[in-house]
């Protein structure tokens, strides 16, 4: 079976799931150790769900995506009869790992194979394959003799991630995505098939019985994961076969896979097997980085912030837009009747005065209870038919005026009230633009640029943000509005 028939069989799944509501409060997230019990809220949507008639099968697939022992789901959904997932696709709960933005097509053997489509844009991947075109040399393998002497036919390209700004972003990428220390991790390679070229069975750990194997992980231990990029889309061949799962993969430019290899303490998982095809037409390049158990420096492999793992409510995670024109106009006539009064805030960690650590960096004019409630009512039905969910309003400061020399530092918001936020451009006096920084959910960064009378609408609990860069201007008056998942 390929890749895509797979992904069709869970499909039904997806949807039936779909029909059901979300989760209790709109920021419950996935964790590593599964779950025993489940809170008011959860027992709430439960409820909710199953008097609404929703799928129990889609319900406990959300459920068990959300980490909770299947065992757990199947007698609260009254699954006991019928296993609400095949045995051999059962959750590692000691190793379980989700990847933000993932599709996982199978968990067989505990695998936990993902498939990650326009991790790269075509840009991106035309750039990488330019940078390796000229630094290709013999793929090797720990085995090199008899048997063995022509199982891996590529060309490899060993990349210094130091050498360009792309490798180097990419190469933080793929680890924010894994939620692994970089140190956790081997350098980018890039491989290169030509006709008849091709990778036989194998598997990414390292074999116990090799004579190399002591030093292989003597200082960062066995591999754990693969990350694997497709940089052009094979005219044909190529494939990446995992025989056992079975599941077959086209290469498609952009398109990442990453899979485990060891389970937790270095227990191989031999359902990881897998191959490359021989190309048949045209040439085949991936980009692939390898992750171990440790940094060498006993660096803690694990790095994910506990808001990754709130369930993505958009595809990209941002979307620009303009203010309301006549919300834009009632803010702006109150500010500037109101900015001689100002409050300088308390010093925090957040904003700071790039150029003189002494001096305040923002001071925060307060709004009036009506304004507040026109501001969330005015923006609401934008945010709504963004994240598609009813929302209700929690919080709008005052109009924040940043001064000379502001930095917002990188940061992600409150998980139970800034699910979905909006930050305004109210008014600005500056000499050069001051752009948000914010990553999307595959972790490219962006630099977003609001003029006056312009606004972001952004998912503020899950995606890191902020203006780390000095506010080179008089004032730049913003304004942030937030919003909860409505769970009724």
């Amino acid at each position: 079976a390929d890749a895509d028939a797979n992904a069709n069989a869970n499909a039904n799944a997806n949807a039936n799931a779909n029909a059901c509501t979300g989760s209790g409060s709109g920021s419950a997230g996935y964790r590593f150790l599964v779950k025993t019990t489940f809170d008011s809220e959860w027992r709430e949507w439960i409820r909710l769900n199953i008097d609404r008639g929703c799928d129990r099968r889609g319900m406990a697939e959300i459920l068990m995506d959300h980490g909770f022992d299947p065992v757990l789901v199947a007698n609260t959904l009254d699954l006991v009869s019928a296993s609400p997932r095949d045995p051999d696709d059962s959750v590692d709960t000691d190793t379980a790992l989700p990847l933000p933005g993932a599709e996982r097509v199978s968990n067989r053997g505990g695998i936990q194979l993902h498939r990650i489509r326009n991790f790269l844009t075509s840009e991106e991947c035309a750039r990488l394959i330019e940078l390796a075109r000229h630094r290709l040399t013999r793929s090797r393998t720990s085995f090199e003799e008899g048997e063995y002497a022509n199982y891996r036919t590529s060309r490899t390209s060993f990349l210094d991630a130091k050498a360009d700004p792309l490798l180097a972003d990419l190469d933080r990428r793929v680890c924010q995505t894994m939620g692994i220390h970089p140190r956790c991790s081997e350098p980018l390679q890039i491989q290169w098939y030509d006709v008849g070229e091709e990778f036989r069975q194998h598997t990414d750990y390292f074999e116990r019985d090799h004579p190399g194997f002591e030093e292989a992980i003597r200082t960062q231990g066995q591999r754990t994961w693969t990350f694997m990029i497709y940089l052009n889309s094979t005219r044909a061949g190529g494939e990446t076969d995992f025989p056992r799962v079975p599941c077959r993969f086209k290469p498609e430019a952009g398109t990442a896979l990453a899979w485990r290899s060891t389970r937790t303490g270095g227990a191989p998982l031999p359902d990881s097997i897998h191959s490359g095809r021989p190309v048949e037409s045209g040439f085949k390049v991936v980009v692939t980085k390898w992750f171990r158990e440790q940094g060498g420096d006993g660096v803690e492999a694990d790095q994910r912030h506990d808001n990754e793992y709130l369930p993505a409510l958009t595809d990209k995670g941002f979307m620009k837009s303009d203010i309301p024109r006549d919300l834009h106009a009632s803010l702006l006539e109150f500010y500037q009747g109101e900015a001689t009064k100002p409050q300088v805030e308390p010093r925090c960690a957040m904003v700071r005065n790039a150029q003189d650590h002494g001096a305040p960096a923002s001071e925060l004019v307060e709004l009036t209870r009506d304004l507040k409630c026109l501001t969330h009512d005015s923006l609401r039905p934008l945010v709504e038919g963004w994240v598609g969910h009813h929302v209700s309003p929690t919080y709008v400061y005052g109009i924040r005026r940043y001064l000379e020399g502001a930095c917002l530092m990188l940061h992600r918001d409150r998980t139970q009230t800034h699910v979905a936020s909006c930050t305004m451009n109210v008014v600005d006096d500056i000499r050069r633009p001051w752009p948000l920084v914010i990553e999307d959910h595959q972790y490219r960064r962006h630099e977003v640029e609001l003029e006056p009378g312009q606004m972001l609408i952004y998912e503020g609990a899950r995606l890191q943000h902020g203006r780390p860069f000095p506010l080179d201007g008089r004032e730049y008056a913003g304004l942030f509005a937030h919003y909860a998942i409505r769970t009724t």
